[in-house]
């Protein structure tokens, strides 16, 4: 009974991986965000709504400009 547990646990995650990846990748965006998005709130005297804007629209950019 154990040994099916296990398998049907390592399966269960298998299917799952690639969603949870994909949370996990989502969480760790949110809280770089969130942390440039005070800063420039802090520094800046930026309404909050603002530096999300430009936080996003920096990461964007500088994504863009390191890739294809």
């Amino acid at each position: 009974m154990a040994l099916f547990v296990a398998a049907l646990a390592i399966w269960f995650t298998v299917r799952v991986v690639e969603v949870l990846l994909l949370v996990f990748l989502a969480v760790l965006l949110a809280v770089y965000l969130a942390a440039l998005t005070d800063l420039l709130e802090r520094r800046l005297r930026l309404p909050r709504w603002l530096g999300l804007t430009i936080a996003a629209a920096g990461r964007s950019s500088s994504s863009r400009a390191l890739g294809p």
